[in-house]
């Protein structure tokens, strides 16, 4: 271990002191070592490495270097050291910040893509199609779901508003037209020599509007819960990497002040999101009532919501 320490520190003297904190180290913190995360020999090189830094940082303070500079100086050692033995996730673990603000980013992400195209399918025909997704009907004396004798599918005509049911069973064409009927669908055109009911949705009402409104800001709720586990999740992640002496504290404060900034981004970027599908719906006359929703209405006019809101009304 000695060698491990000398190699980075470079002082006779603070390499053995800093000996001594790591036997003290390893005495404390035997008892949470887990052979299934990592090798012995990984697990001493990294509390060799970590207390390494910690006495150059303090040699850093004094010197006016940079503790960043010297831990990527000190990772770029690491990694190509032949007697390194962790893999990858510990070797990204040992990068700390970069590897949870990066993974959780990337989730961030995803909810985002998520959400915009279930906003998406607000008000068009998927909205009135589920409908029918749940829909009985009673068959051979036993309940059933429509969607078991009909393929439900949009328009191939996006000028139309509605949807084509394509029924498997012509003797249950006038039971499901009652269904429909049932849920409010009143246009239904039987096409001929096809076995398809071409079924047109109406001018929406404007309450069918305010819920759609109510719809959205429902989804981006939704999103933005899972936004905040996700940074949860993080947060618990770097929790045990310093508990573990995966990380030193410094950097793991760096990255929660990273994990905070990207939860911001994310959370405003849902909530715009959101009001630009309102926005569709009602217009910017829409009422507002917090400033907040007003400097969120402001957003939705740059040209990155602008673009997501037309593709939301493809």
């Amino acid at each position: 271990m000695y060698g491990v320490i000398h190699k980075i520190i470079k002082d006779d003297a603070l390499a053995e002191d800093a000996l001594q904190e790591c036997f003290i180290k390893i005495w404390r913190y035997s008892k949470k070592y887990d052979s299934s995360k990592a090798k012995l020999f990984t697990w001493l090189y990294r509390i060799a490495t970590n207390e390494s830094l910690s006495f150059l940082q303090q040699k850093a303070k004094k010197s006016g270097i940079s503790s960043e500079e010297i831990q990527q100086r000190e990772l770029m050692k690491l990694e190509s050291d032949v007697y390194f033995e962790g893999n990858e996730i510990e070797l990204k673990l040992q990068k700390s910040d970069d590897s949870y603000s990066t993974a959780a980013k990337q989730r961030m992400e995803e909810n985002i893509e998520s959400c915009i195209e279930t906003l998406k399918a607000v008000g068009t025909s998927s909205t009135y199609m589920t409908l029918l997704y749940g829909a009985a009907v009673t068959v051979d004396g036993r309940n059933r779901k429509v969607t078991d004798f009909a393929d439900i599918e949009p328009l191939v005509d996006k000028s139309k508003r509605g949807f084509i049911v394509a029924l498997h069973r012509a003797d249950l064409e006038a039971t499901i037209i009652d269904i429909l009927r049932d849920n409010g669908f009143t246009k239904i055109n039987k096409l001929p020599d096809s076995g398809f009911l071409q079924v047109e949705v109406e001018k929406p009402s404007m309450a069918q509007i305010d819920s759609w409104a109510t719809e959205c800001d429902r989804h981006v709720s939704s999103a933005l819960s899972r936004s905040g586990k996700i940074k949860v999740d993080a947060l618990s992640q770097i929790a045990k990497g310093v508990k573990n002496e995966f990380i030193e504290p410094v950097v793991a404060h760096r990255a929660r002040l990273q994990l905070d900034d990207l939860s911001l981004s994310s959370e405003n970027y849902l909530k715009v999101i959101g009001m630009t599908r309102k926005v569709h719906f009602l217009g910017y006359g829409l009422q507002l009532t917090t400033e907040e929703e007003h400097k969120i209405l402001s957003q939705t006019r740059l040209p990155l919501f602008q673009e997501i809101g037309e593709f939301m009304q493809e």
